[in-house]
């Protein structure tokens, strides 16, 4: 968030943290409130939500140009308590299996969490190149990897919704 904010946004450094610690000051916050809202709201449709609030957000950030450093900070907030839904995913992983490996199973599923998201930033690292000179080149790099994020984001919402049609039946 830091490097995108510099570059592309024209952010001071210490502006671009201040905004992208907004970020995880928004899941640490949304997270209980998530956790106390699944009580009451299908998980399915909560993750569902956050994808697409995600997507919704992420699409402001990369699409807003010269905005105050406040309303970044606000966007990177509601970033961070929309992403937080990712939370209910573990309470999903737990519910579905024997009480026996329900330690065994959060634990595996946080391990392939951690996994597929340093695969992505690597992929997204590639596609960045931040070896290139050329402002321009630079910049085109970025929306290949806002573009290979969104192709994620994609894939989750039909694997949600798959699965939401699937409990139905």
């Amino acid at each position: 968030g830091i490097d995108y904010l510099v570059s592309i946004n024209h952010l001071v450094a210490k502006h671009a943290s201040y905004v992208s610690g907004m970020l995880f000051i928004g899941v640490i916050v949304g997270s209980p409130i998530i956790g106390s809202i699944s009580y009451k709201v299908k998980t399915s449709t909560l993750l569902l939500f956050g994808v697409i609030g995600t997507t919704a957000i992420l699409l402001a950030v990369i699409f807003s140009k010269a905005i105050h450093i406040e309303a970044y900070g606000i966007l990177f907030f509601i970033l961070g308590l929309i992403s937080s839904t990712q939370v209910v995913g573990y309470a999903i992983m737990s519910k579905n299996v024997s009480p026996n490996f329900a330690g065994l199973s959060i634990g595996v599923s946080n391990a392939l969490v951690m996994f597929f998201t340093a695969i992505s930033q690597m992929i997204f690292g590639l596609l960045l190149n931040v070896s290139v000179l050329s402002d321009a080149f630079f910049i085109k790099n970025y929306l290949w990897g806002f573009i290979f994020i969104g192709a994620l984001f994609l894939a989750l919402i039909v694997i949600l919704s798959n699965h939401k049609s699937e409990q139905a039946t």
